[in-house]
């Protein structure tokens, strides 16, 4: 039940490449960074009548929320992620 929680919300995803981009940029305030995301997640998430796009890729899912946040903010390299 968990894991289709987390699948069906496409919390896993975001959640990981969050991660992978404070580790990164290492922003100054990484507790406000993370709390913007999130913001901005809830804030785009799809009304249940929208079809949603598939995407197994962390980073399809979370890269256009973080360039909100961090100006300039560009997708790393998949060599660069973790």
């Amino acid at each position: 039940q968990a894991k289709e929680y987390l699948e069906s919300h496409e919390l896993l995803p975001f959640v990981r490449a969050l991660l992978q981009t404070v580790i990164r940029d290492r922003p100054s305030d990484p507790y406000n960074f993370i709390a913007d995301q999130f913001r901005l997640a809830a804030s785009a998430v799809l009304k249940p009548c929208e079809p949603q796009a598939e995407s197994n890729d962390a980073a399809a899912f979370s890269e256009p929320l973080l360039k909100n946040v961090i100006p300039g903010h560009a997708p790393a390299a998949p060599s660069e992620r973790l």
